[in-house]
């Protein structure tokens, strides 16, 4: 079993083995392909891939074939603000040998990897509607906390009334019992001062009768 490379009239690289049952031709294609999906793998559970960072990356891998049959890999991408940028690249290196050796039995000797930038995490939808609906939701609060005060206000407003209409009755049956009251004794007093008028008159009467018997 052994590998050789074969440069096509396309320009395009292959690799071939041949066994005992015949010949396996690779694709560069296909190693391109391996590499950019386990890229993209490990920069999603990073949180950082973006359909922006998809089609820089889609031009940002290259392949090169050695003599002895193994492969090299270059790429340029991004790694995650706030972790160390040395053991985030060592993960990538990683993950792209083992997918490459495991799926293709291609050996690869060497990735080398070039960080052109740093991403911050990108809050998912789910998060995001989350945090959407969180707001909302405080914000409904906020609405449902208000008409609540508004109609207890309303509500202490209404008993004020009632309770005042209920007094003012009240107190004018009073005022009203006070003034018959009132009007009662000056009654009393004119009644009692035309009684005592009319007995003097009746007395005066009565003895200008006895001097005319005289």
């Amino acid at each position: 079993m052994y590998y050789y490379i074969l440069k096509e009239e396309s320009e395009i690289m292959t690799i071939r083995q041949e066994n005992s049952f015949g010949e396996i031709t690779i694709s560069e294609t296909v190693l391109r392909d391996i590499t950019f999906k386990t890229v993209e793998k490990f920069l999603t559970e990073k949180e950082i891939y973006s359909n922006k960072i998809q089609r820089e990356m889609q031009k940002n891998i290259k392949i090169n074939h050695n003599d002895d049959g193994s492969v090299g890999m270059v790429l340029r991408i991004p790694a995650k603000y706030g972790e160390n940028v040395v053991e985030f690249s060592r993960g990538v290196q990683a993950n792209i040998k083992d997918e490459l050796e495991k799926m293709s039995e291609i050996y690869v000797a060497n990735i080398d990897i070039t960080i052109e930038s740093l991403e911050h995490p990108i809050i998912k939808e789910e998060e995001e509607e989350n945090v959407v609906e969180s707001i909302e939701n405080e914000e409904t609060g906020e609405e449902i906390n208000n008409e609540s005060e508004s109609f207890e206000e309303t509500n202490t407003e209404e008993v004020l009334e009632i309770n005042e209409e209920e007094t003012e009755p009240y107190e004018t049956e009073e005022a009203k019992d006070e003034f018959n009251d009132e009007e009662l004794e000056e009654v009393e007093k004119v009644d009692s001062y035309e009684t005592e008028e009319a007995k003097d008159e009746n007395i005066e009467e009565e003895e200008e009768e006895e001097r005319k018997y005289e």
